[in-house]
């Protein structure tokens, strides 16, 4: 007899019709396999007895396919999700983005969004899209593709992450929205690991080192110098300035 456990919803009194008479596979001779059916029915056997075992266990495993502890399209997980966020503060709040990452670390990024022109403006820039337009809700990317000066783009929050760069950033964080606090974590994996920059601990970068790490991040923002993309950008002078004013001297 099939053994069947008391789960939540599948108690095993659902099953009593299937097991209240038991039964007995028969033993077959060693025949030929078509001789079979003929030996059973000189012996008395019809096939209905040789048949209702196979049914009830494929009837009894089937019912168990659809039980299970928690209904796992009501588990409760998104409504757990949203209370998590909404826990951290209202949508694009920028206390959301405080103290994600290391204080050195937040006076590069602060510098990034200096020369983006996102800093201090709307909730800190985490709501500003291209052309400092402003957009309502930090739960997924804008995506808004505004257009000025024969230019285009999609470029959105503090950093100004495009569309698909957003994308590819929030696989490799595995962000589910564009809160501050993943855009904080989304411009640290750009500066960390797709720019590979390395910023210290501890101590301000050397004029040295930020003049490297400003041309390698320039690949990434269009505003830093020396401003690889014919677009308006950031002395050398003015990202040094700024960097050390957020750290309060280098």
């Amino acid at each position: 007899m099939i053994a069947i456990q008391e789960w939540e919803g599948c108690h095993p009194s659902r099953f009593a019709h299937l097991t209240a008479q038991p039964f007995n596979l028969p033993r077959f001779p060693m025949v030929a396999r078509r001789s079979r059916t003929a030996w059973a029915v000189h012996n008395g056997l019809h096939m209905a007895h040789i048949t209702r075992p196979l049914a009830v266990i494929l009837l009894a495993l089937s019912s168990l396919a659809g039980c299970s502890t928690s209904d796992p399209a009501d588990d409760g997980s998104d409504e757990m999700a949203e209370e998590n966020e909404s826990a951290l503060g209202a949508t694009c709040a920028a206390s959301r983005g405080a103290g994600i990452v290391s204080r050195h670390k937040k006076a590069l990024h602060d510098s990034i969004a200096f020369a983006e022109g996102t800093e201090n403006r709307g909730k800190d820039g985490y709501n500003i899209a291209f052309t400092h337009r402003t957009f309502a809700s930090c739960s997924r990317h804008p995506n808004m593709n505004i257009c000025s000066g024969g230019l285009c783009s999609t470029a959105a929050g503090r950093y100004q992450f495009l569309k698909r760069t957003w994308d590819s950033v929030a696989r490799g964080i595995g962000a589910r929205n564009f809160e501050p606090e993943n855009q904080e974590k989304g411009a640290n994996y750009l500066i960390k690991t797709v720019r590979r920059v390395n910023v210290p601990e501890g101590r301000a970068m050397t004029a040295s080192e930020f003049s490297n790490a400003m041309s390698k991040l320039s690949y990434e923002w269009a505003s830093l110098p020396p401003g690889r993309y014919g677009q308006p950008n950031k002395t050398q002078a003015q990202m040094r300035t700024d960097y050390c004013r957020n750290l309060g001297g280098c």
